[in-house]
Parts: structure tokens; sequence; C-alpha cells
């Protein structure tokens, strides 16, 4: 691991052979070490560095370049316009599902107006009833949500 020698630049030089990652701090305290106890320590940290080094994420991240980076980058942009274009979509059915819900319960009114007045009262508790329903059942799962 570490040569027997003195002086600073010994952990330096050993690095540029052995390709290890050693912080500037790490590395100077190191140089100030016993040669013994300096070996002990490296041959600690060659072997954390070789165990990290064979994991499949260490190989991974080993070849990600900024272009990669930048890729994943765009792909996460994209993928937040097309949740916000699902978010739109989703919005303009309900309101078309609404607005046709309302269509509907008029038209009813307007027929039964005049011809059956207890069955559109009827009707007009029910759909009263439902949206009541509604509204009360959302304020629950909201107040739930919360």
């Amino acid at each position: 691991m570490a040569s027997q020698g003195k002086g600073k630049g010994i952990i330096e030089r050993q690095n540029a052979d052995d390709g290890m990652i050693i912080p500037p701090d790490v590395e100077q305290a190191l140089n100030h070490m016993e040669p013994q106890h300096r070996e002990a320590v490296m041959s600690i940290i060659t072997m954390q560095q070789s165990v990290i080094a064979r994991t499949p994420e260490g190989e991974i991240a080993r070849k990600i370049t900024p272009d990669h980076i930048t890729k994943m980058l765009e792909n996460e942009a994209k993928s937040m316009d097309y949740q916000h274009d699902d978010v739109k979509r989703e919005k303009r059915t309900n309101l078309l599902y609404v607005v046709i819900a309302v269509v509907a319960v008029l038209a009813i009114i307007v027929l039964l107006r005049d011809n059956n007045p207890e069955l559109m009262s009827d009707i007009i508790k029910l759909v009263t009833s439902f949206i009541l329903g509604g509204f009360g059942g959302y304020g629950l799962a909201k107040k739930n949500s919360d």
C-alpha cells in the first residue's frame, strides 16, 4: 500500500497509481503519520473504496456523464409537462360532465314543469340530495386528506 519513506506527497504519488480518491485533509493527515500506521489506514481506505467500486451503483455512477444528466433533466421536464396536460384534460372532462348534468336536470325540469308537478318535485328533491351528498362527501374527503 503505502511506501515506507517519509515526506510530503507520498499519498499523492500513490493515488496517481491506483486511482484512489482521498480528500486533501485526509491526505495531509496521512502524510504526517508513521509509515506503519499510514499503511494500516491506507489498507482500510483501499478496502472501503474497492467494496464501493464493485457495487452496481458504483459502476453506473462512473459511466454517468453531464450529457446523461442533461438528458435526464429534459425527460423529467417532459414528464412534468405530460402530467400538467393530463390534469388540464381531466379538469375539462369534469367540467363537461357537470355541464351535461346541469343541462339534463334543466331539461327534466322544463319538460315536467307543466305536465306532472308532483314527479318534478320528487326529482328536484332527489337531485338536491345527490348534490348535497356529493359536496358533503367531498368536504369529508378533503378534511381527512389534511
